[in-house]
């Protein structure tokens, strides 16, 4: 087997590969508000036309506990 024809085998299975990865993504579903999310009650005050970044921090999280 010459380099093409591996580089040709390597990328149609690398395509499959990533279109198998998307699948299951596309059937999750809307959110359940109660079972996967909570709606915080008072809502935040925002100030319009302002961009309003949100930070989250937990140690479930392999880059957050790194960090």
């Amino acid at each position: 087997m010459n380099r093409r024809e591996f580089s040709t085998l390597i990328g149609a299975g690398l395509g499959s590969v990533a279109f198998l990865n998307a699948v299951p993504a596309a059937a999750q579903g809307t959110p359940v508000e109660g079972t996967q999310f909570q709606r915080i009650e008072p809502a935040q005050p925002t100030t319009p036309g302002k961009i309003e970044v949100l930070e989250f921090f937990s140690y479930a999280c392999p880059h957050c506990a790194a960090f």
